[in-house]
Parts: structure tokens; C-alpha cells; sequence
């Protein structure tokens, strides 16, 4: 799954990796590229980070809606998403730009993924 996001004006390439436990959203390109996207897990800051190495602050859960079936390339599927952490005092919380950072917020706009799937079954 890949996804765009709009943060601070802009649109950034992340891909996301899910296990059991949650979704790690990691950045795909740029200067940072395979650092993961981090919230603070312990509830002192509403800023968003990008680390390194996975902890705690770096686990979503998504919810999606608006889906299409899509009948180009390699893509068959095409959805909107809000992420939001699954850990912590803001899970649940939305991310959203203010002041050119994101940071985490219970009112919105949030900011808003487009997620494509791939078919891994179709041997490309």
C-alpha cells in the first residue's frame, strides 16, 4: 500500500507496512527516506516526528473510506484514509497542519491519505 499525504502544503510519498500489532507509515522519499512517521506515545507534545527506529509513537491504525475499483495498471483499488495512533493518549486523534507542522488534534481538518492497492497476485 502507498499512500499521499498532504502535510504543511505539500504531498509526500509513504508507504506502509502492517503487522498484529499496528501500521508504520514510512516516508519513501527525500533526504529522510525509510524513516518512519512518529507521534509522542507519552501524551507531552502534539508534534509529529520522523525517527529512525520503530517505538511506540510509530504505530497508526487507518480508517478508509471513499473506495473505487480501478481498472489501470498495476493498481486495482483507490481509497481515502485518515490515520490515526493506536497508541497512547492520542490514539484516535487526527493529525493536521497548523502553522506549517503537523501535529496531533481531536477537531479537525484532518489531514487525509489516498491509498492505492496494488494486486500482488498478478505477477508484475
Amino acid at each position: 500500500m502507498k499512500g499521499q499525504a498532504i502535510l504543511a502544503g505539500g504531498h509526500s510519498l509513504w508507504e506502509s507496512w502492517t503487522d498484529g500489532k499496528g501500521t508504520l507509515l514510512v516516508l519513501s522519499e527525500g533526504e529522510h527516506k525509510g524513516w518512519r512517521l512518529s507521534y509522542d506515545h507519552t501524551g507531552q507534545t502534539r508534534n509529529l516526528r520522523l525517527v529512525k527506529d520503530v517505538g511506540p509513537g510509530c504505530l497508526w491504525t487507518f480508517e478508509e473510506f471513499g473506495c473505487k475499483n480501478l481498472a489501470r495498471g498495476f493498481e486495482t483499488r483507490e481509497c481515502k484514509a485518515r490515520a490515526h495512533p493506536k497508541n497512547g493518549p492520542f490514539a484516535g486523534w487526527e493529525m493536521t497542519s497548523r502553522g506549517g507542522s503537523v501535529v496531533m488534534s481531536r477537531e479537525g481538518p484532518g489531514l487525509r491519505f489516498n491509498i492505492y492497492y496494488d494486486d500482488l497476485r498478478d505477477g508484475k
